[in-house]
């Protein structure tokens, strides 16, 4: 069944400039793929994955307006009391009209020194956690890292309500892969998985699939309801209780998760060529506090994948 949104792009040729906007993804993968065949002859092999979250943190300064900074680092609040130990994140985006910065460690065994801020929590509209593989293990590690950060999920206000110590309302958190493998299309716990996101997760995102062409991306909707409808539901694009993460028609849909009560969810993904836009201006409605779940914009979106 079509909505109103779909309607309106099935009407369009193709926005100018689709084709370009997309070259940002290309450009993510491509330095990716660079990495991973220089870091073949290291004996740790993670040096691709540092260059891949450099990429999208160059891409995310160039797109974005300027009111938004980004940067790795770490994020502090004044309800965190010593001894405390930070957690790192791979991609932080934070008002930096507003917000100072509490401090800056520079990573001088680099040729390009990497600079990880710390950012007060109040001016942090989202978090981003990088991995280079779409695997069930890497998305409960993903998940199980940005849940580090639901302390600062509850408004807390100091001495005579004075000290805000939380995220803001419209923070959200992404899990994005470099790449998914043909050995990872039948994998229900992918899906699976991430039905235990919790509430602040905008879904995850695949940048490449083996095999499928490159202007694809992957990205996930979560839905919950009926337990009954849920079960119906999940039904569809599966075989033999199988789903097909690789089919570039749909792109999976995983196995019902009970929470109880009556209710249920699941994930839903789909590879589009629209979806890097896609996400991208999913990505400034959130920041914005404008997210309605339409499609936000039609730059960047081509008629010839919906």
């Amino acid at each position: 069944m079509q909505t109103s949104d779909d309607v309106l792009l099935n009407k369009q040729s193709g926005t100018a400039g689709w084709k370009q906007f997309l070259m940002a993804k290309w450009d993510i993968v491509q330095a990716y793929e660079r990495a991973k065949y220089y870091s073949q002859a290291h004996i740790v092999q993670t040096s691709h994955g540092n260059v891949a979250a450099a990429a999208i943190r160059a891409w995310l300064e160039r797109f974005l307006p300027k009111r938004f900074g980004v940067c790795n680092g770490y994020i502090a609040s004044q309800q965190q009391k010593e001894p405390y130990k930070f957690p790192h994140f791979d991609i932080i985006i934070f008002d930096q009209m507003r917000s100072p910065i509490l401090w800056h460690e520079e990573n001088l065994d680099s040729s390009m020194p990497a600079m990880a801020r710390a950012i007060p929590a109040e001016f942090v509209y989202c978090v981003m956690e990088i991995k280079s593989r779409l695997t069930s293990e890497n998305v409960q590690e993903a998940l199980e890292h940005l849940a580090l950060l639901l302390p600062l999920y509850f408004r807390s206000l100091g001495p005579q309500g004075r000290f805000i110590s939380t995220l803001p309302p419209n923070f959200v958190t992404y899990a994005i892969f470099l790449e998914m493998l043909e050995d990872q299309k039948y994998s229900n716990a992918i899906l699976q998985n991430l039905c235990f996101a919790d509430e602040k997760f905008a879904g995850a995102i695949a940048l490449k699939g083996q095999g499928l062409d490159l202007d694809y991306t992957w990205r996930t909707d979560r839905f919950e309801g009926p337990i009954e409808a849920c079960d119906i539901t999940t039904s569809f694009g599966r075989k033999d209780g199988q789903t097909h993460l690789l089919n570039p028609d749909f792109g999976g849909t995983g196995p019902a998760v009970d929470l109880g009560n009556g209710i249920g969810t699941f994930v839903m993904a789909k590879w589009s060529i629209n979806n890097f836009s896609r996400f991208a201006f999913d990505l400034l409605s959130h920041l914005n506090g404008t997210f309605d779940s339409k499609y936000p914009s039609l730059y960047g979106f081509t008629q010839s994948q919906p």
